[in-house]
């Protein structure tokens, strides 16, 4: 579902418009691993189900208009959330290999009751000032660091993102500049 409303005010010298949106996806396409026995590393299959919703607000503004001078703001600001409902062949995929001194390892994982490509790993509890080290938090209380004490740690998605644009026009010269971020 989507829904929406849009207002304008002041003789259209403001505008807002905002809308909401859930989309619940079944047969999400998955790149699943294949053993190395196989003739190629992977395929995609119809293997899960995700549950996205989101808002988003727009802001138009014309702040000033005379015939020598106009000046006017676009603003928008939305978010995104989402959620891996289910997976049907495995409970858990492992992407985004790196290497280190220990060997490969997968730091991004998409679960079930997680967002889709969550980071995983050590939780950094700052700098060793002696050694300029990283301390690690010992999650699981035993004394070391091992991979035990390792967990979801992040989401690649952005908490929000927005936009502001600011349009200035003095007889036939104009400047416009944006600035976004999220």
């Amino acid at each position: 579902w989507n829904a929406g409303f849009d207002l304008s005010l002041f003789r259209s010298r403001l505008n807002i418009t905002f809308d909401a949106y859930y989309k619940y996806t079944t047969n999400l396409l998955v790149n699943v691993p294949l053993p190395s026995t196989a003739k190629v590393p992977s395929l995609y299959r119809n293997e899960g189900e995700m549950s996205n919703w989101g808002m988003e607000l727009a802001l138009q503004s014309v702040n000033l208009d005379t015939p020598a001078f106009h000046w006017n703001t676009d603003f928008n600001i939305s978010l995104n959330r989402n959620k891996l409902k289910k997976l049907t062949l495995q409970k858990v995929y492992y992407f985004a290999e790196t290497s280190d001194e220990s060997g490969k390892e997968s730091v991004v994982r998409m679960a079930e009751g997680k967002p889709l490509s969550c980071f995983y790993g050590y939780v950094s509890k700052g700098v060793d000032p002696q050694t300029g080290n990283i301390i690690y938090e010992d999650r699981d209380g035993n004394g070391k660091i091992n991979a035990n004490d390792k967990t979801y740690i992040g989401d690649a998605n952005p908490d929000f993102q927005f936009g502001l644009t600011n349009t200035l026009r003095w007889h036939d010269l104009s400047l416009s500049f944006l600035i976004t971020g999220s």
